[in-house]
């Protein structure tokens, strides 16, 4: 059996909460509103009783055993050129958008920006000549993978989503520090459409680096319960205005997301 939490909107967490667990979307709601003594404010101050995987078994009566996920929606924002082009793709990790023939890659090659595999890494030109930052070079090696938020309905909340409505992160930066000028940034601008892409994830895809804590190896249980815990308290904190942060999901380096895995692409 395949169960997904989803977080496309309020309704969709309730609902896919209560089929992960068995119950109904009203017992959901009844959960949260027991649970909002666990928040009280004092001026402007505010304190919180953390939610505990056991609070959650014990009031629903259930074993850990009994509670199947398999899947997470998680949300993506970018600067699209062309929506198609994901439907088509997917979404891709930066080792896979370099070797594919994509909207990112047809853009820069008009500005004499390609890619090349050399000895396994990826090496940037510009007009064949080859460049490099200590950024381009981490990107490369290190950082290649695919994240979004957690919760769909709450991206557009995020002020660290400013640049990212412009353009890549990658774009930005070649832009700035190899061509030294704003104009691949603005003709970007000038060609995207700012939007959030949410997709599915596998549990056994997600990276370590998601867990801030504690970036050890986790169990499928352990990455279970975090994010169950974590759509709780989503629900808790946007009743009682306690301050509702957006986690961000990490993918493992070389995962893409098929195009079937697409559940909706919306403007921003």
């Amino acid at each position: 059996m395949e169960n997904n939490l989803s977080a496309i909107n309020l309704m969709d967490i309730y609902e896919s909460l209560a089929k992960a667990l068995n119950v109904t979307s009203s017992d959901i709601e009844e959960f949260i509103k027991a649970q909002t003594y666990r928040v009280k404010k004092d001026g402007y101050h505010w304190d919180y009783k953390k939610i505990v995987i056991d609070d959650i078994l014990e009031y629903f009566d259930l074993d850990i055993q009994d509670i199947i996920i398999n899947s997470i929606t998680v949300s993506h924002v970018a600067a699209i050129l062309d929506t198609n082009s994901y439907y088509e793709f997917g979404l891709l990790s930066l080792d896979e958008l370099f070797s594919t023939d994509n909207s990112f890659i047809r853009f820069l090659k008009e500005f004499g920006v390609t890619f090349k595999r050399e000895n396994d890494v990826f090496k940037l030109y510009i007009n064949d000549q080859i460049q490099s930052t200590k950024y381009t070079t981490h990107r490369a090696t290190k950082d290649k993978c695919i994240n979004g938020f957690m919760f769909e309905s709450n991206v557009e909340k995020d002020s660290n989503i400013d640049h990212l409505l412009r353009a890549p992160e990658l774009v930005i930066h070649i832009g700035r520090e190899l061509l030294f000028t704003e104009q691949l940034v603005r003709e970007w601008e000038s060609r995207s459409v700012p939007s959030v892409i949410t997709f599915k994830v596998m549990i056994d895809e997600i990276d370590g680096s998601t867990f801030k804590d504690d970036q050890q190896a986790k169990s499928k249980e352990e990455i279970m319960v975090y994010f169950l815990i974590s759509y709780f308290e989503f629900l808790l904190f946007e009743k009682t205005g306690y301050r509702n942060d957006n986690h961000m999901v990490y993918l493992k380096e070389e995962t893409n997301i098929d195009a079937n895995r697409i559940v909706q692409i919306r403007k921003l």
